[in-house]
């Protein structure tokens, strides 16, 4: 009888995939899942730093599947410098030719895209794969970003006349310096973070927190599925505007400027702290309901499972 030696590192990949096999088809979606095996050390290739002339007032497109999004403005900059790092996980010199990264110019836009390629089967990744990019770009461009996987961080730019979009599915967004007459961010599971902001603001996750400070901003939509809500500064607030956290505290304080909003505030489990001077309330259903009529801008804030501060 033959004998069949199987090496260790063999075993044990097989018992690594038959547990993950297990996971992805009993966790929700089935091998819609994605159950990630590092099976290596993480190894960098740094690319040439790019640089691109852009008009003002064009739009940085950013679309990568995984990785850090960092996007600088500089007010004395005329050109948009990239630089891009493509890191990996995965075992074999290929794992870096699997990762897709472009950035050309496109009509008056600088287009980026980054795709990490396909290192799974069966819904299981073995190893991870990203690009990182870091980018310094004049302050008067337009963002418009998106990733698959990977915190945003934006900061130093000045577009008073112009919309601003961030968005990912997993990760952090931090917004610091920026005016912009419109901010449009979303995460599906991440906080939400501003500092030093003035726009119309439109904010949501899944699963985060929401926290703005020193901002001048008009509510559009704020909202959290699974997290509280902090908003700080003063307000700007010329349409109406909703605040809403299914799970969390809300905390809306623009102390002097409060008043230039009407109110309508709701808890279903919480108390509701209301202290803007001169404006006249009325309360019902045991203090889970107020209404503050300013003959200004209504702003809605509730939440399921929390209390509500406005001052």
């Amino acid at each position: 009888m033959h004998r069949v030696v199987v090496p260790i590192l063999l075993l044990f990949l097989l018992a690594e995939i038959s547990g993950a096999v297990a996971i992805v088809m009993t966790a929700p979606g089935g091998f819609k899942g994605l159950v990630t095996l590092d099976i290596g050390d993480e190894r960098r290739v740094i690319l040439p730093d790019e640089t691109f002339n852009i008009n003002p007032g064009a739009t940085l497109d950013i679309q990568s599947g995984n990785g850090t999004v960092q996007v600088t403005g500089d007010s004395t900059a005329t050109q948009v410098t990239v630089h891009a790092t493509k890191v990996t996980r995965s075992l074999g010199e290929d794992a870096f030719d699997r990762i897709s990264y472009s950035a050309k110019i496109e009509g008056n836009n600088l287009v980026i895209r980054a795709n990490p390629g396909s290192t799974f089967t069966f819904g299981i990744s073995f190893g991870e794969s990203r690009v990182d990019l870091a980018i310094t770009a004049p302050s008067n461009l337009l963002n418009r970003i998106k990733t698959n996987n990977g915190a945003i961080l934006v900061t130093n730019f000045n577009t008073a006349t112009g919309n601003q979009s961030l968005g990912t599915d997993n990760g952090r967004i931090t917004v610091k310096n920026l005016v912009a007459q419109r901010l449009e961010l979303t995460s599906s599971n991440g906080s939400i973070n501003l500092d030093g902001v003035t726009a119309t603001l439109s904010a949501q996750t899944n699963n985060g927190r929401i926290e703005a400070i020193n901002s001048t901003l008009g509510i559009e939509q704020v909202n959290s599925d699974n997290g509280s809500i902090s908003l700080s500064g003063a307000l700007s607030q010329v349409n109406s505007g909703s605040v809403q956290s299914s799970n969390g505290s809300v905390r809306f304080s623009f102390k002097g400027t409060s008043d230039k909003a009407s109110y309508e505030i709701r808890t279903d489990n919480g108390s509701i702290n209301f202290n803007i001077p001169g404006l006249s309330v009325r309360r019902e259903n045991n203090n889970k309901t107020l209404f503050s009529n300013n003959n200004a801008p209504n702003i809605k804030i509730k939440t399921n499972n929390g209390s509500v501060t406005v001052e």
